[in-house]
């Protein structure tokens, strides 16, 4: 009897443990012609973070199950393109990805709150479109506007639909949608396009957002939050005639110090050289109130030590279209000027006629100009140097030269003088009348 009632008792504690299974799962097809692996993400401290990945099955079939964190949002795809699902306990989500007409479907029973996310997305997309996606990059602001004001519209109505029985997601989802518009709004008006309003020319609704207190801590809940608040500040300062300064402008919206501190951080992440980051440092370190952002700011400061001006340059070989392999040592005793270009690069082949004349200026004179590209493909380097004649020292180089010299964004220019010493790392660009006095400073030195 007592074994009897010892099985039906681990009976029934296997159905309550099946029954409160913690586990959710979202599953399906992921179409796309040149990704192999899929990623999920959840959003920590306003920005997306590796979750999970997996390798793509052959017709584009993956799964991911796990036990959902604080949020129940997460985001599917890549950085580049990603989908916003929402995973509950016990459920199973089926998704079908269209990558190349970045489309997300449901398939069979789904909850409501993701029929309500799905809706949002297929609702925004023309929007997101025109102001994110390549497939909008020829927007501009006269065909942009009434697709706003039309999905303003749209938007206004879906909040009223919003009345799930999760009350915390109604909330959640409010807010992100309120979000993604206000987000995308802005980032039309400050992304490169052929036409721009004039200077005010904006909607009402941009308006009635730019005066929202849109700067706060909850923005961190957003996969773009960092993003959102540079945008902010760019498109106020340009379209409302504000002159503060553009990092004093985000700083001044925040109110939570840690929050400032995060801010900082990403903003010393830009600067590119030793001059710039101890600039930088000198005005605003004392908001790093975070030892952990303390201890990141100076690790970058150590690695820019060595690209002083005065230091020894740190020496590089690559070949040329021959083979030949050049380095940058083997120059010393002369002037070098380096570009650190790449055939993909638009800025980097607008500079090249002004690099070319800037060479053809000092031919004969102590002066190298060498090109070193980070080309990943030689083929296409080959067929470019070819194809537009470039002379000189000219190198396929690598990751290596990037690294050394922490690029982060090319084209980039550095100066070294005739005793293989830095003069800087990051050179005004050849079409700045800058370089040729720099250059000829250099020259003019013992």
């Amino acid at each position: 009897m007592s074994k009897i009632l010892l099985l039906l008792s681990l009976g029934l504690m296997s159905i309550v443990a099946a029954a409160q299974s913690p586990y959710a799962t979202v599953e399906g097809k992921y179409r796309s012609e040149v990704e192999k692996k899929i990623f999920l993400y959840h959003v920590v401290d306003g920005e997306l973070v590796e979750y999970a990945s997996t390798s793509l099955g052959r017709d584009g079939s993956f799964a991911f199950t796990l036990i959902p964190g604080k949020s129940n949002f997460y985001y599917l795809g890549s950085k580049e393109n990603y989908y916003r699902v929402y995973l509950q306990p016990e459920k199973v989500l089926c998704v079908d990805i269209d990558v190349e007409k970045g489309t997300i479907a449901l398939e069979g029973e789904n909850s409501p709150e993701n029929k309500i996310v799905n809706e949002w997305q297929h609702l925004i997309r023309d929007v997101e479109v025109k102001a994110m996606k390549m497939a909008g990059v020829h927007s501009i602001y006269t065909d942009f506007y009434p697709t706003l004001d039309e999905t303003v519209a749209k938007y206004e109505k879906f909040l009223t639909s919003i009345n799930t029985e999760n009350k915390v997601f109604n909330e959640q989802m409010g807010y992100l949608a309120s979000s993604d518009i206000r987000y995308f709004s802005i980032v039309f008006l400050s992304s490169g396009r052929t036409k721009h309003p004039e200077r005010g020319d904006i909607t009402d609704f941009h308006r009635r957002i730019l005066a929202e207190d849109l700067i706060n801590t909850r923005l961190l809940e957003l996969p773009y939050a960092w993003d959102f608040v540079e945008k902010i500040s760019s498109v106020t300062r340009n379209h409302l005639n504000n002159c503060e300064d553009h990092i004093e402008f985000m700083l001044n919206r925040m109110e939570n110090p840690e929050m400032k501190s995060m801010l900082i951080l990403k903003m010393l992440g830009k600067r590119r050289t030793a001059e710039t980051y101890h600039s930088f440092m000198k005005a605003y370190g004392k908001y790093l109130i975070v030892p952990e952002h303390k201890n990141v700011a100076m690790i970058q400061g150590s690695k820019y030590q060595d690209l002083l001006p005065g230091n020894n340059a740190i020496d590089f070989s690559y070949p040329d279209i021959d083979g030949k392999v050049h380095s940058l040592s083997d120059y010393k005793g002369k002037v070098v000027v380096v570009d650190v270009w790449a055939t993909w690069c638009g800025p980097c082949v607008k500079e090249m006629p002004f690099f070319k004349k800037l060479k053809d200026e000092f031919e004969g004179k102590e002066v190298v100009f060498m090109g070193v590209s980070v080309d990943e493909n030689k083929f296409k380097w080959e067929a470019y140097m070819k194809k537009q004649g470039l002379t000189g020292v000219q190198l396929w180089g690598n990751s290596g030269i990037r690294k050394s010299y922490q690029i982060k964004g090319i084209p980039r220019f550095m100066l070294f003088d005739k005793a293989g010493k830095i003069i800087t790392v990051e050179a005004p660009r050849p079409s700045d009348p800058v370089l040729r006095q720099m250059i000829e400073k250099a020259l003019n030195e013992k």
